[in-house]
């Protein structure tokens, strides 16, 4: 059984494989930021905000942690997080003036608040989530 166990383990790739299926989605998610930025520039706006995705609560790929290894000890956080996160890290050193990561909250799609601004006790008739970034950029002197 030990033996058995061990090559369970060494043949569990999951950790790997969900980090390169986030780094890419990660990797689309900064074209389509790029892309807006680019729209927004041409549209003579020094500010962006992009939708980045859009998620039901009852998603346990966006909301609920993956693990593996043995006795599953080892954990990525939520695909949520880590997108945000990721994004947040590679946005502030590309030499924008502000970079806000937010989320949105909704009953039906149709209606949304920021998370931050509704109540605990109301949190939980809330079923969707939307996370946002909001970039902000300076323009230059040379004319």
């Amino acid at each position: 059984l030990g033996q058995l166990t061990k090559d369970k383990v060494d043949a569990d790739r999951t950790g790997e494989q969900t980090l390169v299926a986030w780094t890419k989605q990660k990797t689309k998610l900064m074209s389509e930021i790029h892309t807006r930025c680019m729209e927004r520039a041409r549209e003579m706006f020094d500010f962006a905000t992009v939708d980045l995705f859009e998620y039901s609560l009852d998603e346990k790929e966006f909301t609920e942690p993956v693990w593996y290894g043995l006795n599953k000890r080892q954990r990525l956080g939520p695909k949520s997080e880590f997108l945000t996160t990721k994004l947040k890290e590679e946005l502030d050193g590309m030499g924008f003036e502000s970079v806000r990561m937010h989320r949105q909250v909704s009953c039906d799609g149709k209606y949304w608040f920021e998370e931050r601004q509704v109540l605990w006790d109301e949190q939980g008739s809330y079923r969707k989530r939307k996370d946002i970034a909001t970039l902000t950029w300076k323009m230059t002197d040379k004319r």
